[in-house]
């Protein structure tokens, strides 16, 4: 009678911890999944935070690149045109007019001892650097300027990029990439969490 106590007792309690085990189950497969899901959000930051400086860095290349081809492009021209007397000294520009930059051609012609001898009408109300350095990007608080060497007549060209072009360019390239890989999240946690009930499903036949 005793010996029968006692696997009688053993049975109940062998029957009371799978049960208690079926039901931490979820609760597991729940935790496991939200653990997962953290470091796969953690990546996800990650990669986003790196896609940004890398579309940024790339994206400043091939406007730079740009700014440089238009502005070796328009120097012959323009040059041309100066001692053609087709341009008026300094662009006649004036500074109260009401320009938009961001459409404008920002660009100024300038001889060997520095004097800008030319320029476009909106140049005026742009901000350019205060010397000329041939053959460099430089970043003003508003430009991005890119000087030419001299040519053989002796001028160089200064051409200007609205930097608040290149934000907004930026922008929208990287919300574009941004919004959906914001369906990654919540797709990614049910993924994981349907796996996670997989492999814990062994957990119900013990």
């Amino acid at each position: 009678a005793l010996w029968r106590r006692r696997r009688v007792g053993a049975r109940l309690r062998l029957s009371h911890g799978v049960r208690v085990m079926a039901a931490r189950r979820p609760t597991l497969a729940r935790r496991l999944a939200l653990l997962v899901s953290l470091g796969l959000g953690a990546v996800w930051v990650v990669a986003l935070l790196t896609m940004a400086m890398v579309l940024r860095h790339e994206q400043d290349e091939l406007y730079d690149q740009q700014l440089k081809v238009s502005a070796e492009t328009l120097l012959p021209v323009l040059s041309h045109a100066w001692r053609a007397g087709l341009l008026p000294p300094d662009g006649g520009g004036d500074p109260a007019q009401a320009v938009d930059l961001d459409e404008a051609l920002l660009w100024r012609l300038i001889d060997r001892s520095g004097r800008v001898v030319a320029s476009a009408p909106a140049a005026v109300a742009a901000m350019f650097p205060d010397r000329i350095a041939p053959l460099r990007h430089r970043r003003t608080a508003t430009h991005m300027v890119y000087a030419t060497g001299y040519d053989a007549a002796g001028f160089a060209l200064e051409f200007a990029d609205p930097l608040a072009e290149r934000a907004e360019a930026w922008r929208d390239s990287y919300l574009a990439f941004l919004l959906p890989m914001l369906a990654i999240l919540p797709l990614g946690y049910m993924l994981v969490r349907w796996i996670t009930a997989q492999a814990l499903r062994p957990l119900d036949r013990m």
